[in-house]
């Protein structure tokens, strides 16, 4: 037990190592430093997606710094965001660690369309900016038009007024026929959502 604390513990250690260096170059936002090892909701996402029966495409809008994209063995995986210097300092970030094979590209929504199909769609920690109108109109649009058949879309809510928008995850959900999972409820009152086509 010891040894996987210490193990935990280096890899923190060196993940702030590198997200402090990168924050230097490429002067991104200070809460793109913080460790994917500090945020339970990240790592069960992880998990999730790791124990999926299929693993051919997963994209993450909003990816930042890929840190859920760089744990996820998927045979294609694209990162969207709306920062090109985040996605500079992403690309940096995954040829440090050996993984050539993930896509980023620039994406705004809701203007930029989303393309191809996927197994998985992330959509976690940045849609409380987006007012529930707009967001339930795209997450419908990407649930039928981006999502293969038996693939999910992942996403989070929240209840905390320190938020812009505590979406309600029944409104967004009331208009597609999907099976919604409660992967679990962390910091914050953020809940995770596996919204299975």
């Amino acid at each position: 037990m010891q040894l996987a604390v210490l193990k935990r513990k280096l890899l923190k250690t060196t993940e702030l190592g590198i997200k402090n260096i990168l924050m230097r170059i490429f002067k991104f936002e200070n809460w793109h430093r913080y460790s994917l090892y500090d945020r339970l909701y990240g790592l069960e996402i992880i998990k999730y997606c790791n124990n999926c029966g299929h693993k051919n495409r997963i994209i993450e809008i909003g990816c930042g710094l890929g840190d859920l994209l760089r744990n996820i063995h998927f045979k294609k995986r694209i990162g969207l965001d709306s920062e090109k210097n985040v996605l500079i300092a992403a690309r940096l970030y995954a040829y440090i660690t050996f993984q050539f094979d993930i896509s980023y590209q620039l994406f705004n929504f809701p203007s930029t369309p989303l393309i191809g199909k996927h197994d998985i769609i992330l959509m976690v920690n940045w849609n409380h900016q987006t007012a529930p109108d707009l967001l339930k109109k795209y997450f419908v649009k990407y649930f039928n038009n981006n999502l293969n058949e038996n693939g999910c879309i992942i996403m989070d809510t929240v209840d905390n007024k320190d938020y812009e928008y505590n979406h309600d995850i029944n409104f967004l959900t009331d208009s597609i026929d999907c099976k919604l999972t409660k992967l679990g409820t962390y910091t914050y009152n953020r809940s995770i959502w596996i919204i299975l086509k």
